[in-house]
């Protein structure tokens, strides 16, 4: 009796400001003091194990309809050690299933949607070459899927779209994943 339990969160490495999202770091995924866009301080993703998880959630149930994706992001490496390294994903891999969609690194920039069940059905993808990015620089990328188009921007600039040919589910069934490798579970 009379006992008082104070749990302050608010000194947190990572937290959600807006209280929206359990999001949850995994790995040594941090904050970093070193570079930031706007405030002082940006996520910090070596590559090697490290992410951010958001568990199932219907807000991100996209389904076969219409979906934006917004992120800033710096590359300090472009080199092939990198590729795969996943922006955004939302994707079950198993038994030849995928279905989702990626954002990630892999000889460039490429927003793909996933729609294959028992090793059959179709990806869609577009992109942006390695060779038209450089390090050390911020780009603002934003990827959308309207009226089942894909489409590509960087920095404001359309530089990719591709039509699917059969609209993919999201249906986030699994986590969303950021900064994951794009061939994790």
């Amino acid at each position: 009796t009379n006992t008082s339990l104070l749990l302050n969160y608010t000194s947190a490495g990572v937290y959600d400001a807006a209280m929206m999202t359990n999001m949850e770091t995994v790995g040594n995924a941090q904050l970093s003091t070193a570079v930031a866009k706007f405030g002082g301080s940006s996520m910090s993703f070596d590559g090697t194990g490290d992410w951010l998880t958001i568990p199932t959630n219907p807000g991100l149930a996209f389904g076969t309809g219409d979906f934006s994706i917004e992120t800033l992001v710096l590359y300090n490496n472009l080199s092939s050690n990198i590729a795969g390294a996943t922006v955004a994903k939302d994707n079950y891999s198993g038994s030849s299933t995928y279905k989702g969609f990626l954002l990630n690194i892999s000889s460039g920039l490429n927003f793909e949607t996933r729609n294959i069940v028992g090793g059959s059905g179709t990806n869609t993808n577009c992109r942006l070459s390695q060779a038209n990015m450089s390090t050390g620089r911020w780009y603002f990328v934003h990827a959308n899927r309207i009226n089942n188009v894909l489409k590509l921007y960087v920095d404001g600039v359309l530089v990719d779209s591709a039509a699917e040919s059969v609209a993919t589910d999201v249906s986030n069934t699994h986590e969303l994943r950021v900064a994951s490798l794009s061939n994790s579970s």
